[in-house]
């Protein structure tokens, strides 16, 4: 039986839009830092490149990467800064099918939302698109290692078995193969129908209900 649901953040419960991007613009100016189109690309591929290099998010070693791509001497808390505007990116209102199933998961199973990156910016978005109030806890993996690493799972399930959890996103490599693998259930979020895959998978949100 189920009773922990476990939600990936980013392209799932907030869709990301690569405008998003723009905060890195907003941080370059506030630190008076000239750049081009370069190095903004360089500063993204030191995010994406991210979890391939380190376990943990730590701002230190972002910074440390984004210094490394751009061969500029970032100042040490161009990351903090850059996250802080990041609070704002989440949609200027909140689809009405998302509240529905959180609504209608909320009532039946224990929420919880599983994201590799910052606690904090995570928490702050999830708070100005009001659905904060449906998850019992944000586990980020500052202090637990990084999805796909068996332990950010085990943190994500609680005191809860592997098998009474499912995990929910959008990554067949992040969120759901692994999930599977450490025994949980696990549904794919596959609303760009981009993989072929004979795992449980939902183009819509509200499709979860049947599963759960």
């Amino acid at each position: 039986m189920i009773k922990r649901v476990i939600f990936d953040l980013d392209d799932t419960l907030i869709k990301w839009d690569d405008s998003y991007y723009d905060t890195l613009d907003k941080t370059l100016n506030y630190y008076n830092i000239k750049y081009d189109s370069d190095i903004k690309k360089n500063l993204i591929k030191a995010v994406d490149d991210y979890e391939s290099k380190y376990d943990y998010y730590n701002m230190q070693d972002m910074n440390n990467l984004m210094k490394e791509y751009t061969n500029i001497d970032l100042p040490d808390t161009f990351v903090y800064k850059w996250t802080l505007y990041l609070e704002d990116c989440v949609p200027s209102k909140v689809d009405e099918e998302l509240i529905d199933i959180l609504e209608y998961l909320n009532n039946k199973y224990e929420l919880v939302v599983l994201t590799n990156w910052f606690l904090d910016e995570q928490v702050n978005r999830l708070k100005k698109c009001d659905i904060l109030k449906y998850f019992k806890e944000v586990i980020a993996t500052e202090e637990i290692k990084n999805k796909p690493n068996k332990e950010a799972y085990i943190k994500a399930c609680g005191f809860n078995k592997v098998e009474e959890c499912v995990m929910i996103g959008d990554s067949l490599n992040k969120d759901i193969t692994p999930a599977l693998e450490n025994g949980l259930d696990a549904i794919l979020y596959d609303y760009k129908d981009k993989y072929n895959t004979n795992t449980k998978k939902v183009k819509k949100l509200s499709d979860l209900k049947k599963y759960l």
